[in-house]
């Protein structure tokens, strides 16, 4: 691997760590009844994000057997183990579900700006 490549992976490693103790950090404020609508627009935009940018270096480090259907991508979730048996390329298409659902990025950046930032709506 490269070390543009190695730089990668310890991004996605250091992005993964983060999405767990943000979602643990809002988990416990939520347990306290202490929700903050715009962390968890930074915990949404964050996680969608970086669940792209995973299964996008995954799909380029897998090159053309990345397009392979069946595939063996690894598992994405205890509760989606098809997922498992699907292509890199699947995988990655699937990803962009996730920066729409609950609100699109650009909406999530919204809410951030004007919520967080106390920058003007535009």
């Amino acid at each position: 691997a490269t070390a543009l490549d190695r730089d990668r992976y310890a991004r996605l490693a250091m992005d993964n760590q983060a999405l767990r103790l943000l979602g643990s950090v809002a988990l416990a404020r939520a347990a306290r009844g202490d929700e903050d609508a715009a962390a968890l627009s930074v915990l949404k935009l964050f996680g969608s994000e970086a669940s792209q940018s995973a299964a996008e270096y995954a799909l380029a480090a897998a090159g053309a057997d990345g397009l392979d259907w069946p595939g063996f991508s690894g598992t994405y979730s205890a509760q989606h183990l098809d997922l498992y048996r699907s292509a890199w390329f699947e995988r990655y298409v699937r990803t962009f579900g996730g920066t729409i659902a609950g609100g699109t990025s650009e909406i999530q950046r919204n809410i951030i700006a004007q919520r967080l930032l106390g920058l003007p709506r535009n």
